[in-house]
């Protein structure tokens, strides 16, 4: 199994900022013994993801990284629905520019929503929260990489379903 699936979120010379899905640390499991072949065979997730922040701190390519939001228990998550709102947003068939999303169990929220820059480029702010620590963050991107962003959110769900347990 897979130790990380990255997502680049910014990148310049000096910094990279990461959302990081942990496989071998979630779980997707059935509703009997045999692993769920289905979506619809699903009984619970939760997944594990974080934030990192990596800085070049010298010349030397040597890079130190910080973990900004570390999500190690996201039961019942509401990740899945955070790509499927985006698809709609980039089908234009959800034009409202305030999203909330929430989990069923213990696990991150998101608030999703709009904004334009000085040059009117439209990018979308992501704040995720934990209701059982207290702790956030929150990042953007822009509109122009909504569809990365709901693609790698896609095959990691779609590489946990394959790796699915029994109950």
């Amino acid at each position: 199994m897979k130790r990380k699936i990255d997502f680049l979120i910014h990148e310049d010379d000096y910094e990279k900022l990461l959302f990081r899905f942990y496989p071998r640390r979630s779980r997707v499991h059935s509703f009997d013994d045999n692993p769920p072949t289905s979506w619809g065979g699903v009984y619970k997730v939760y997944f594990s993801y974080a934030i990192i922040r990596q800085n070049k701190w010298n010349e030397d390519d040597n890079w130190e990284s910080e973990i900004m939001y570390d999500e190690s228990f996201d039961e019942c998550s509401a990740i899945d629905q955070v790509s499927t709102l985006i698809k709609q947003i980039l089908d234009k068939k959800n034009e409202k520019e305030l999203y909330e999303i929430h989990p069923f169990g213990d696990g991150t929220s998101y608030t999703i929503n709009k904004w334009k820059d000085w040059d009117g480029n439209s990018h979308w702010q992501f704040m995720m929260f934990q209701s059982y620590t207290n702790k956030g963050y929150r990042f953007s991107l822009r509109e122009t990489e909504l569809q990365e962003f709901s693609n790698k959110i896609d095959y990691f769900l779609e590489y946990m379903l394959q790796h699915g347990q029994g109950i």
